[in-house]
């Protein structure tokens, strides 16, 4: 499947979010999605954190 940038933010915000929230249930699954979360945002010349100040809200016209 291929994925839009927009997307691929999406996808690092939602993978960064995973690890703060299960860093401490499941330790391993969470640096597993921070690695992921990193490598996405590599492909974009973004640090994880910086994924979501990258994100284009649609107005509420379209």
């Amino acid at each position: 499947m291929q994925t839009t940038p927009q997307e691929d933010c999406l996808l690092i915000v939602a993978l960064t979010r995973f690890e703060v929230e299960f860093r401490d249930a499941d330790p391993i699954l969470a640096e597993k999605a921070w690695l992921l979360a990193e490598k996405f945002a590599s492909t974009h010349g973004l640090e994880p954190t910086d994924a979501a100040m990258q994100l284009e809200w649609p107005s509420d016209k379209e």
